[in-house]
């Protein structure tokens, strides 16, 4: 492996055990919350009202962070009937076309999503109980869109190779690397 694959697998490695590491802290935050809601709601008669927002943000997090997570271990929603009966060289063709129109989709989204937060952001909105500006959390979209689009296209540049593997395999071959 040369240098420039080396570095590459070195910082896709690191990016998806950020996403992991961000993920997970995510969904621990939302047990947490929900948790010392249930708590308070049970020993104290109240609940906590930043419990759903906080909630609420997470998921928000959650969803649109693990988009490109989920589009590396091809674990999102994918249509493949047609795909599945083709010869393999037709499934790598077609896979290296849905991977371009995928990525320039994302890349579109990520546009549009840029432009909502700096709407955010300009309007001013706060979250209603902690008062977080709301253009903060909503800074994952545009993010989360563009790191997909990255995903696509580094799938793209791998020639078809990567798409071709079934769900299980890709999952299969992510934990033989951990």
């Amino acid at each position: 492996m040369d240098t420039t694959q080396g570095r590459v697998h070195v910082l896709k490695e690191a990016w998806r055990r950020t996403e992991q590491f961000v993920l997970g802290l995510c969904i621990i935050g939302i047990t947490l919350a929900i948790l010392a809601n249930v708590f308070a709601r049970e020993v104290f008669g109240k609940t906590l009202a930043f419990t759903q927002e906080i909630g609420s943000l997470l998921l928000i997090i959650i969803t649109f962070g693990g988009l490109s997570y989920a589009a590396e271990l091809r674990r999102h929603i994918n249509l493949s009937a047609v795909h599945d009966l083709l010869p393999v060289r037709t499934r790598r063709r077609l896979t290296r076309v849905i991977n371009a129109v995928t990525a320039a989709l994302m890349l579109g989204v990520t546009y549009i999503g840029g432009r909502y937060v700096v709407q955010i952001y300009s309007s001013g909105d706060v979250t209603s109980v902690l008062e977080i500006p709301m253009y903060l959390p909503l800074l994952v979209l545009p993010v989360g869109f563009f790191l997909t689009a990255l995903r696509y296209l580094s799938a793209l540049r791998a020639g078809g190779q990567e798409a071709v593997a079934a769900p299980e395999e890709s999952a299969e071959s992510a934990r033989a690397q951990e």
